[in-house]
């Protein structure tokens, strides 16, 4: 009987709580985390030389920024995160400014599970955008934070889904992540 008691203590002064995962402990509790592949060629430049930011829903501040091997993981609060935008730096030689795509998705619905990862896709984005795009901008490119040229150039955006590739890439970069499950949750491009 003392025993018992003694592990019944023992127990309520730890805590009845499950211990948390690894993930978990990264994470707030609304927060939820996303992995993925973003390749993108902007103007002949490929990953590692093209500089591109990545914007979700309706932020306003990009969310991540493309990685040389393509591999992007971020987390958000959102309840259903989708793309919304790219923006690349566009460099003339002379001064370099950011140009902005829109791009539209459907959205992601967020797990229920936070120690569950959730793979967004692998996204192919091909823009080309020529020195006439630019020149036949009506307004100054300077500092002025309201007008940014957007939706200028050749455009070509393409998701595949790459699924089983991808978690192994994850937990091979976060072995202390092994646990955590990942759910195939593939954004897809939203049709005019």
């Amino acid at each position: 009987m003392f025993q018992f008691h003694l592990a019944l203590s023992i127990f309520m002064f730890l805590g009845c709580s499950t211990p948390q995962t690894a993930l978990q402990q990264k994470l707030n509790k609304n927060e939820r985390l996303y992995i993925g592949n973003v390749f993108v060629d902007f103007n002949g430049q490929s990953n590692g030389k093209a500089r591109c930011d990545l914007f979700l829903s309706s932020s306003l501040t990009a969310e991540f920024a493309t990685s040389s091997n393509g591999f992007v993981s971020f987390k958000t609060k959102s309840k259903s995160p989708k793309m919304s935008a790219i923006a690349c730096l566009y460099d003339t030689g002379k001064e370099k400014f950011w140009v902005h795509y829109p791009i539209s998705t459907d959205s992601i619905k967020k797990s229920e599970a936070l120690n569950e990862v959730s793979y967004f896709g692998d996204i192919y984005i091909r823009w080309t955008l020529s020195k006439e795009d630019i020149d036949n901008t009506e307004y100054n490119l300077g500092f002025q934070t309201d007008k940014k040229i957007t939706g200028k150039g050749e455009f070509k955006i393409e998701i595949k889904n790459n699924y089983e590739a991808t978690k192994t890439q994850f937990k091979a970069a976060n072995t202390s992540l092994l646990d955590a499950p990942v759910r195939n949750s593939v954004f897809k491009i939203k049709e005019d």
